[in-house]
């Protein structure tokens, strides 16, 4: 396991994660004023951070693991897919796709914000370590 001197890298993703609050926050603030049912502005909020959220992933386990974490990323990701992909069919007898890639989008944003706080835990852990030595 390698473990990279790189705050710039923690900063970058501090920067991504606080452009998905900003969004989180901007959607249920305009969407509150409107009217709108609660779930759904949380349900927005989480299909337009997501993709800040694949991004920090990928930036905070290049910085803790190194090179080539994109690959497990992507393949999860596809591996989830397909699962949902095959729960879905089983559930349901028609397969609405539209259903079936909302339902993976916010699975993926469930999975990726546990694994993003797993990931800072980490890093934060590696760098006491560090530091002590």
């Amino acid at each position: 396991m390698i473990v990279r001197d790189s705050w710039n890298h923690f900063g970058a993703h501090w920067n991504s994660y606080c452009m998905s609050f900003s969004c989180n926050y901007r959607f249920s603030c305009d969407d509150e004023k409107n009217g709108k049912a609660p779930a759904r502005v949380l349900g927005q909020a989480a299909d337009w951070t997501t993709p800040f959220l694949f991004l920090a992933v990928y930036i905070s386990a290049s910085a803790i693991f190194g090179d080539g974490v994109g690959y497990y990323i992507v393949g999860i990701a596809i591996f989830i897919a397909i699962l949902q992909a095959v729960i879905e069919r089983m559930k349901v007898k028609e397969f609405i796709i539209s259903r079936f890639l909302q339902k993976t989008w916010r699975l993926y944003f469930l999975v990726l914000g546990l694994s993003y706080l797993v990931l800072i835990v980490t890093g934060i852990i590696f760098k006491v370590s560090e530091y002590v030595k």
